[in-house]
């Protein structure tokens, strides 16, 4: 495992097309884990249109302020664990924002409700969802 753990901030508030010219990129050192938390990989980001609302203003979740990581999805591996129910190996998915590393503790509240015994993380497939929140079912008609 690395000891580094890259993060994409918002850098302003974006004009027309959406581009690398919002972000900046971030290099932490990897974050440890207390007792009954685990440490995720993530291997897939989501990058959705619901991210442009959040890039912009308040919606049913506060606006990404200037500076702070981007919000959203993703799925990844468990790379350590402190925590009775998630293993090394588990695959999970979560609101862990855009970072290549997550420290959660399992609660819902942690965004991490998901967890997958397989496949392994190796075979990770990009998901494509055709109504709902990308990885999640419809909530609405």
């Amino acid at each position: 495992m690395t000891n580094k753990n890259r993060k994409w901030l918002l850098a302003k508030r974006p004009t027309g097309i959406v581009g690398p010219q919002d972000f900046d990129l971030t290099v932490e050192p990897v974050p440890s884990i207390a007792e009954g938390e685990f440490l995720v990989r993530n291997r897939w980001l989501s990058c959705d249109p619901a991210q442009r609302t959040y890039m912009e203003f308040d919606s049913y979740i506060p606006a990404v302020e200037i500076g702070e990581m981007m919000v959203g999805a993703s799925a990844g591996e468990v790379v350590e664990s402190r925590h009775p129910d998630f293993q090394v190996g588990d695959v999970v998915t979560g609101a862990f924002g855009w970072q290549d590393y997550a420290v959660s503790d399992g609660s819902p509240s942690a965004a991490s409700s998901r967890r997958w015994r397989s496949p392994p993380a190796s075979t990770l497939r990009p998901r494509c969802r055709c109504s709902g929140s990308p990885g999640s079912p419809p909530t609405s008609a």
